[in-house]
């Protein structure tokens, strides 16, 4: 039971007592009444009028007390729900956490053996390139050579 719980229910068992002490008060009001009449006291009001009106104004407390706790429990139940929504969600996204981290692991596995083979791919390529290169360098090399003795012999440069 949640400490809101408790405090609903502490409440609810204090008004049930002032229900209960109102009860028995009315009680006591109707034998003075019949006891002792109608004595008027202060301001031409008897004293059981006035306590019949207290009785009155306790009754209409209560009952907007019962009210107003009636509406605290709801506002609970409905937190109680969207936390117990919240709890459920947070297990589904933990689990789906789970399961992508690891799919990034097998991913992971995968992608290293993946560059270990293109990593020997690309030296392989990379050697038949340098030889490449250099034949590509020396060629060029030799054309630019012959082509400038030739535009010399011709009188072009």
């Amino acid at each position: 039971m949640s400490l809101d719980s408790s405090l609903v229910s502490l409440i609810l068992v204090l008004i049930a007592s002032g229900l209960l002490i109102l009860t028995y008060l009315s009680a006591y009001i109707d034998h003075f009444q019949r006891r002792w009449g109608e004595s008027k006291g202060r301001g031409g009001v008897s004293s059981i009028e006035r306590l019949a009106e207290l009785a009155i104004n306790l009754n209409a407390n209560a009952i907007e007390t019962y009210q107003l706790i009636d509406q605290i429990t709801n506002e609970l139940r409905a937190k109680q729900e969207a936390l117990a929504i919240l709890h459920d969600k947070t297990s589904e996204m933990a689990a789906e956490e789970e399961r992508i981290r690891k799919r990034i692991d097998a991913l992971n596995a995968t992608k290293s053996e993946v560059f270990r083979h293109f990593e020997e791919w690309m030296q392989s390529n990379e050697r038949k390139g340098v030889r490449r290169d250099l034949v590509l360098f020396v060629a060029g090399a030799i054309v630019t050579t012959v082509l400038a003795v030739i535009l010399k012999r011709l009188g072009l440069s």
